[in-house]
């Protein structure tokens, strides 16, 4: 576990930043499973254990459910025991940043600039996008130690839900696979799951006056496509990553079956992201 003067020495500044108006201080857990794979992985979960906003305060209806905030860090954390119960022949390490976003006299501002462990710098444009900020940090540090399969998720954007609705999350990934494999996963693990683009225009919604990058996009379409654009600028063109946005599927679409509770035990990830694995462990075979 990272914390304090750990985290900026392992280079999770933003971490640092958008955790330090709490009380409880930001932290970063590592879990390593190492099975002898022939390569290193990784998973990335966002763990904002309650988002207010910080600075950029919700409103009222929209804080009620934020200790759900957490749903990513929750499925890497479950992805990690079942890998272990299985015992699949890999190398993989867990990176999950955990902080609360709170206003404070301490917290971070709209219009602070973060300098990253790689020299990129960005202006948050706001405080309540704060899991790309986090998330950042955590796929820089995957790829430091060696990681060179990569998958994060995350509660990241309310935009998900009305592309896709409430019962399919969006999986993007530098190295796209067809339709029809994602839903053959989905139908093997009941995570249900559907492509979405990386579109290199969006870039262009990023742009900021005082930094590389805004951590918000300067229009109000594509917001998904546009925090994924900002993870996908940080991951270096030798790496394979997938990044799922499961912001509308932390809850069950209809209680009924597996999803017994009506609670943050919807889309629970954590067989989508075993699978994941084991393809790829597997060469794309089940």
């Amino acid at each position: 576990m990272l914390d304090k003067q750990a985290l900026l020495d392992h280079g999770f500044h933003a971490t640092y930043e958008v955790g330090k108006g709490s009380n409880h201080s930001p932290k970063v857990a590592l879990l390593d499973y190492d099975n002898g794979g022939k390569k290193k992985m990784a998973l990335v979960g966002k763990g904002v254990t309650f988002d207010t906003g910080g600075m950029n305060l919700k409103q009222v209806s929209d804080i009620v459910d934020m200790k759900m905030d957490m749903g990513g860090s929750a499925s890497v954390i479950g992805a990690m025991k079942l890998v272990e119960s299985l015992q699949v022949p890999v190398n993989l390490q867990a990176i999950i940043p955990l902080v609360e976003n709170i206003p404070s006299f301490n917290s971070y501002l709209p219009s602070d600039v973060i300098r990253y462990a790689n020299g990129k710098t960005v202006e948050v444009g706001n405080t309540d996008a704060e899991g790309r900020l986090i998330l950042a940090d955590a796929l820089l540090y995957a790829q430091k130690v060696g990681a060179t399969w990569i998958t994060d998720i995350a509660t990241l954007t309310c935009t998900i839900g009305q592309a896709l609705g409430l019962n399919r999350a969006g999986i993007y990934s530098n190295q796209l696979e067809s339709i029809s494999y994602y839903e053959e996963i989905s139908a093997q693990t009941g995570d249900f799951i559907w492509p979405m683009p990386l579109v290199e225009e969006y870039n262009d919604l990023l742009e900021s006056e005082c930094a590389d990058i805004k951590n918000i996009s300067s229009s109000p379409f594509g917001g998904s496509i546009t925090a994924a654009m900002f993870l996908h600028s940080f991951i270096t063109d030798n790496s394979k990553w997938i990044h799922i946005d499961m912001a509308n599927v932390v809850k069950p679409f209809k209680v009924k079956g597996y999803y017994v509770d009506g609670g943050a035990s919807g889309f629970g990830g954590v067989r989508l992201l075993t699978e994941l694995i084991r393809r790829e462990v597997n060469g794309n075979r089940c």
